[in-house]
């Protein structure tokens, strides 16, 4: 009795290896199938990130100007430091 459990044990676990393969490569096939048109348009895939990140990059510019321009004293800040860095690459240059 034990060595018929034991063959049937063995024989549903070589069954269940072989269906989870056979899953798996389905799986990876499926999945092929749809990453394919994303790797045939590189350059399409490429030009939407980089629009994502150019209007990431925007939105937090914009929000950071506005902050600056709400606070007068920030503001003052901003424009005393760039006119002393101006200044001060202008006097290097002569």
């Amino acid at each position: 009795m034990t060595e018929q459990l034991t063959t049937i044990t063995r024989r549903v676990g070589v069954g269940v290896q072989l269906a989870a393969t056979d899953v798996g490569a389905r799986a990876i096939e499926a999945a092929g199938r749809r990453v394919a048109p994303l790797r045939d348009h590189a350059e399409r895939g490429a030009q939407a990130a980089e629009y994502a990140m150019l209007g990431g990059v925007s939105a937090a510019a914009c929000s950071g100007l506005v902050a600056i321009l709400k606070n007068k004293e920030t503001l003052r800040a901003l424009v005393d430091a760039v006119i002393g860095t101006l200044s001060k690459v202008i006097e290097g240059w002569f």
